[in-house]
């Protein structure tokens, strides 16, 4: 029999920290799944101080709190093994988001006030490096950091993504690169202001949500790969990002008729989670219902795809002439999605097929 375990933390809105371990098994002769999610303990913080926010290792969880602390609990006996006090003052306001790297030992924490504070933190506690990412040109919402890495990107107010290539030396205001969806006709007039971002385990890609509606994926070199949002803009030219946009516009195409294969995704509620391979994207959204004013709040699933090719497979034919040459017939690609495999051939004039 074939057993998996896996250890989760979630926050509470009291401010405990709820510690879970999830087993499953699958059976040898008929394949059957089975599994059990079991609640192992209930921490608390001391003088009461509360937890708002959490990132784990296999080792330990890190806890955010509203004092401006990152608390370090041991997953095996629930207990407290340092902590760090990495708030600058108290007008940053509590930790709303929290990052850690064991290999680096570097915790990048968010905070209230929209400042973020990269800090190399010691086996006893001790802050050895501190960087401050303050709010540039506007407050920051939002942030993940890739922990082999170090890449940090920066959701804004104004419905941007900012990426740094590393937190510890970041600089606010000299992003490596700066994403808009407005390039492709929408504004924070429509999106509003980002949401939650999760880089890709490989560091590659990043996954956007907005708080008003839409979600995407850019990837490190700053490519829109998907977007819930459905562009209408001419080529070589923008939409005025300030007109009116209603809900159901995004699913709308050329003859106005609704595409109903596809949800319409409104705000993103949580950050997004990454499959195996990253093959897999995980979304809490709300999504359009004609029963529910305003929508309702569902998981989205999103199958990707990578190009494996290495770097690219070229197809040759033969040309029956005189030298027997063999001359490009154009190039092809081999995309690897999470159940299938896809052979895309591009002709010399570009046409896919």
């Amino acid at each position: 029999e074939e057993r998996v375990m896996a250890r989760a933390c979630a926050v509470t809105e009291k401010g405990e920290a709820h510690a879970f371990r999830a087993t499953s098994s699958r059976a040898p002769l008929n394949g059957d799944v089975t599994g059990d999610v079991e609640l192992e303990r209930v921490l608390a913080l001391d003088d009461g101080e509360r937890a708002t926010c959490v990132a784990s290792d296999e080792r330990e969880f890190v806890l955010g709190t509203d004092r401006g602390r990152v608390v370090f609990i041991d997953w095996s006996r629930g207990t407290e093994t340092r902590a760090a006090d990495v708030r600058r003052r108290e007008s940053d306001g509590g930790a709303t988001s929290v990052d850690w790297c064991a290999s680096r030992s570097t915790c990048v924490v968010r905070f209230d006030s929209g400042a973020v504070c990269a800090a190399e933190i010691d086996g006893d506690g001790g802050v050895r490096a501190m960087n401050w990412i303050d709010a540039f040109p506007c407050p920051s919402t939002c942030a993940a950091f890739h922990r082999r890495t170090r890449a940090l990107a920066l959701g804004t107010a104004d419905g941007e993504i900012r990426m740094y290539d590393d937190a510890m030396t970041a600089e606010a205001s000299k992003p490596r690169r700066v994403l808009s969806a407005r390039a492709f006709g929408f504004g924070v007039e429509d999106t509003g202001a980002v949401a939650h971002v999760k880089w890709s385990n490989d560091g590659v890609a990043l996954a956007v949500g907005w708080c008003r509606r839409g979600i995407g994926v850019w990837s490190d070199s700053g490519c829109l790969l998907m977007c819930s949002l459905h562009h209408g803009a001419a080529a070589g030219g923008h939409k005025d990002t300030r007109r009116s946009v209603t809900f159901a516009d995004d699913l709308k195409g050329d003859d106005g008729d609704d595409d109903e294969d596809e949800p319409r995704v409104g705000a993103c509620l949580g950050v997004p989670a990454w499959g195996v391979g990253g093959l897999s994207l995980f979304f809490v959204c709300l999504v359009d219902d004609q029963h529910h004013t305003g929508g309702v709040a569902k998981l989205l699933e999103y199958s990707l795809a990578r190009n494996i090719s290495a770097p690219q497979i070229r197809a040759r034919s033969s040309v029956a002439d005189d030298t027997h040459a063999q001359t490009s017939d154009g190039e092809t690609h081999v995309l690897l999605a999470d159940d299938r495999a896809f052979v895309i051939r591009a002709k010399p004039n570009g046409q896919l097929y």
